[in-house]
């Protein structure tokens, strides 16, 4: 199995660290593609943008209809399911809009209605047999989604508006997480399969500027039964850590608030590791983090994976009679298999949903 968590970055130690950014900067980040990874491209007849999958190879997405209005779908075996709106809340405008943002390997799906105005944002869980759960009738609040969902049906997310919390969702109820050194926890962003759940903060720091100067920053703390760990600080010159990802070896992936550069980090083996200036965007059990180049961004991207302590192209992994090129990966399921965008050499600037998939299966 290739080993993808090599220590990239000494100690966190600020000065150590702000050496070794420098370093790592200063050298290249593309490596030559590595023999022992190579994929196939199947492009997927599905509408709209795809967003997540599970291990089981089961595909969400969001698709427009013929008023305009977005609607969520289930992609299993070739056929497309539609997934049902929320009824609309009390005094509230029919919500009329549905982003799934997540399915496990047992087909339940997490997501989110909201209506015109992006006021109302109601959270949903459904069921694999097509049961649905409201997070507004359990939370009391208009703005409610949720951010993950494990194997077993635990749901982590967020509820409220001004004061938003972090919540979690099991055994039919919902539980708050409370504070950590008297910060509220203001988002639950991910569980995994231990129960294990990555919360963030909005903390007070000392941003350096060439001058004090005080700010709030987004931090992030992995909690684990009634232990809480902070993951640490990337930077203490930008606020924000956004988290991107977590695995069930509870190591993170995420991008720093530094303008224009945002670089990455993976959290492995209890430290934060600087891994270069990117985009990831999930990562997969065995430790594999898939992203995008920085080039047009928020547009798509080249897409990249990172791998053994080194970062490729995935255009460098497919055959290059092939035709495709690779953007913006969203999802890299257990299996290997990478949910991105392509396109072909004879419509360049149509963006297609494809599938790479490992050589071997």
């Amino acid at each position: 199995m290739v080993n993808n968590r090599k220590a990239n970055a000494p100690e966190r130690n600020g000065f150590q660290l702000s050496i070794f950014v420098f370093l790592f900067m200063a050298s290249p980040l593309l490596s030559p593609a590595a023999p022992s990874l190579h994929y196939t491209v199947s492009v997927l007849n599905i509408p709209g943008s795809a967003t997540s999958m599970n291990s089981t190879g089961t595909i969400i997405g969001q698709a427009y209809d013929s008023t305009g209005a977005s609607y969520g779908y289930i992609y299993q075996n070739g056929t497309i399911t539609k997934i049902a709106d929320l009824p609309p809340i009390p005094d509230g405008f029919p919500l009329t809009n549905n982003f799934p943002t997540a399915i496990n390997n047992a087909g339940q799906v997490i997501g989110f209605c909201y209506d015109s105005n992006y006021y109302d944002i109601i959270g949903y869980l459904r069921n694999a047999d097509g049961t649905m759960i409201d997070f507004y009738d359990l939370t009391g609040s208009i703005n409610c989604p949720p951010s993950s969902i494990n194997n077993s049906g635990t749901v982590v997310g967020l509820a409220g508006i001004t004061q938003a919390e972090g919540f979690v969702f099991q055994n039919g109820a919902v539980t708050y997480l409370g504070s950590y050194q008297g910060f509220p926890f203001d988002n639950a962003c991910f569980v995994n399969d231990s129960g294990q759940i990555l919360a963030t903060y909005e903390d007070e720091v000392i941003l350096d500027h060439g001058e004090n100067i005080r700010d709030r920053g987004q931090r992030a703390v992995l909690i684990t039964g009634n232990e809480m760990r902070s993951l640490g600080i990337v930077s203490l010159k930008y606020g924000d850590d956004l988290v991107i990802g977590m695995n069930n070896e509870a190591e993170v992936i995420g991008r720093t608030g530094y303008p224009d550069s945002y670089p990455a980090f993976f959290y492995f083996s209890d430290h934060l590791h600087v891994i270069g200036e990117w985009a990831p965007a999930a990562i997969n059990n065995a430790g594999l983090i898939v992203g995008q180049t920085l080039e047009g961004s928020p547009t798509p991207s080249p897409a990249l994976i990172y791998t053994g302590g080194k970062l490729q192209k995935l255009d460098d992994l497919i055959d290059p009679s092939s035709g495709f090129s690779i953007y913006s990966p969203v999802a890299i399921n257990d299996q290997g298999q990478i949910l991105a965008l392509c396109t072909t050499q004879s419509a360049p600037s149509t963006y297609l949903n494809c599938l790479l998939i490992p050589s071997g299966q």
